[in-house]
């Protein structure tokens, strides 16, 4: 040790810090660059670069699921007594033209989420506009009997409900983590009041002036002409490659988890990809629970007329009820995105389910009903659909990050399409049947209450294998003589080191190729190229037991005077990294813990 040359130690803290990303350091904060440099991003500069651009992606984004109108059911239903006497079909074959549409729509969404990670949000949202354009298009000059019109309700199913909403979906959770809930409910509330309110009454006054096919017709100019330019010019991937930050801020100091580590104080995202999200009872719970609440929203908005007059109420209930779900509606969505961000998401789902089996529950309890019952149904199920919804958008990015939020989302969305075209058929059974609505409000009540405690038991955020919590320091050390000091640290967020966890061995030249394909040079500001100073991944106040016992393999250069290496520390200092007398000009590190390093062939019995 004598014999080494002088250290510096002040010198080193400064250069690491130098070298560690911009916002870890208390500089200004900027990610680090992906492989090739930042994407330019020249329509911000043109359009109030002194706001986050991502609140520049929300307003469009919300505009793109505004604009999935045409493939609504509340839109479409302006036009289906039009289009029923138009084409001469009878309700009951129209309805199962629908609903053949709605299940084809469902069954490909999965594989155009994968279609949407693979190509980004921005070429995606111009080919969903220019195909639903040409979809409008197609259903205002081509349909004219009941095969054309089944290839027009899938196409308007699939480009309208299906992937606009996904893909405007997506651009927002990218853009947003940290207040990803509040931005969703925002969009959400002003969706249905366009969707519900705005664009179906401006579609009757349009049938009424140009016909069912002069108004698809509008809307496909609509599409082609104003949100395809709109979303190419807006619509962006992670705003990390445009070094920008989510939310337009660096990420919090990752804490501890909170209550039970269902939820992170931090912001550290996991990478999940499909297969290994679906293989999550957390994933299922949340869809299953999000399909049964679509399945008996859907019956009880397609039977409304018909359940309150079996109920013997007048129409001054019917309005009642329309009016309460769409002001609870709205106001639940923006409350409600409030609330996710603040609130582990499985006790507001579980809460929705609550007040859905609480909407069905008073009809069956009382099959006779006022216009105070009416107001008290509609309240419910209003505040129980913003409140799964919003759910239901922000919980698959939260839990398995954004790498693959677009092939993820899209199964979740297929299911719950699949529910809300189900969901109807069941209750014009039983009503056929049985005369009334009664066992359909039992069984939906009964299903409601099932799932809320199945999306209690299994809805915590699932932790990847290897991941504890807690958060990893970044730390420089100076090895000599196998002895390592840790002089200056700052703190990243824990990344789950491999999709398999930190049991999986790798290189430093494998983290350089997995994640350039996320345009990440590191990962979440954890360089791990090589530095002019040893660095230490130390786990910040983990115990013997928070870890795993696990074998990580790293390599990195030797350095001249100060021996560089990278090792894994979990609760202590960890094991000594070997002797720099070996003369090696790369070393290959190996520790695992609970057992020493492995000996190689010269050493003697004190090394």
């Amino acid at each position: 040790v004598s014999s080494m040359p002088a250290f510096n130690h002040s010198k080193l803290a400064d250069e690491v810090l130098d070298e560690m990303p911009l916002g870890l350091s208390g500089g200004e904060a900027r990610p680090d660059p992906p492989p090739g440099g930042f994407r330019p991003l020249k329509i911000h500069a043109l359009c109030c670069p002194h706001i986050f651009f991502g609140y520049h992606v929300l307003t469009v984004a919300t505009l793109g699921k505004i604009l999935s109108a045409p493939g609504q059911s509340a839109c479409i239903g302006v036009v289906l007594d039009t289009i029923i006497d138009s084409l001469g079909l009878t309700r009951t074959r129209i309805s199962v033209l629908y609903f053949l549409g709605t299940l084809g729509s469902a069954l490909l969404l999965p594989r155009a989420g994968v279609l949407l990670d693979r190509f980004g949000v921005q070429r995606s949202v111009v080919a969903v506009s220019l195909g639903g354009a040409g979809t409008c298009a197609f259903m205002a000059t081509a349909v004219h009997g009941e095969v054309t019109l089944l290839v027009a309700f899938f196409l308007l199913r699939f480009t309208g409900q299906g992937m606009m909403v996904l893909v405007s979906q997506t651009a927002i959770n990218l853009w947003f983590v940290q207040n990803r809930g509040l931005a969703m409910g925002v969009a959400g509330a002003a969706m249905s009041a366009g969707v519900t309110a705005v664009i179906p009454l401006a579609m009757g006054r349009l049938v009424d002036t140009v016909g069912w096919r002069g108004t698809y017709l509008i809307f496909a100019l609509i599409l082609a002409g104003v949100m395809a330019p709109l979303g190419a010019a807006f619509y962006r991937d992670k705003p990390e490659l445009y070094g920008l930050w989510p939310d337009g801020k660096p990420p919090r100091s990752p804490g501890g988890p909170v209550d039970g580590g269902d939820t992170d104080a931090g912001d550290a995202e996991e990478v999940w990809t499909r297969a290994e999200a679906l293989h999550t009872p957390a994933f299922w719970a949340y869809a299953l629970s999000s399909c049964s609440i679509a399945a008996t929203a859907t019956a009880f908005f397609f039977h409304l007329s018909s359940i309150v007059e079996a109920a013997g109420a007048d129409k001054a209930a019917l309005a009642t009820i329309y009016t309460i779900l769409a002001v609870s509606g709205v106001a639940t969505r923006v409350a409600g995105g409030f609330l996710v961000d603040r609130m582990q998401p499985r006790f507001i789902q579980a809460a929705a389910m609550g007040l859905q089996a609480l909407a069905f529950a008073l009809p069956a309890i009382r099959p006779h009903f006022g216009e105070p019952v009416a107001a008290l149904i509609a309240l419910c199920q209003g505040v129980a659909t913003g409140l799964f919804m919003n759910v239901h958008s922000t919980t698959n990015a939260t839990f398995f990050g954004r790498t693959h939020l677009g092939s993820i989302a899209s199964v979740s969305n297929s299911v719950v399409v699949l529910g809300s075209a189900l969901g109807p058929m069941p209750f014009g059974i039983t009503r056929d049947v049985t005369g009334s609505y009664h066992a359909a409000f039992v069984v939906s009540a009964g299903a409601s209450l099932a799932m809320g405690m199945f999306v209690l038991m299994c809805g915590r955020r699932p932790r990847k294998r290897g991941a504890r919590g807690g958060h990893l320091t970044l730390g420089t050390a100076h090895s000599c003589g196998g002895l390592g000091q840790a002089m200056s640290s700052a703190v990243v967020p824990v990344a789950e080191v491999e999709e398999g966890g930190l049991d999986s061995p790798h290189t430093a030249a494998d983290e350089e190729a997995r994640y350039a394909d996320e345009g990440k040079s590191d990962r979440n500001g954890a360089a791990y190229n090589s530095v002019t100073t040893s660095r230490l991944l130390a786990v910040d106040g983990a115990d013997d037991g928070a870890l795993p016992s696990s074998r990580r393999t790293t390599t990195v250069p030797a350095g001249e005077g100060t021996e560089e290496r990278q090792y894994l520390k979990t609760g202590s200092l960890g094991r000594e990294p070997p002797h720099p007398e070996r003369g090696e000009s790369r070393e290959q590190l190996i520790f695992d813990r609970g057992a020493p390093p492995p000996r190689r062939r010269g050493d003697d019995d004190d090394s």
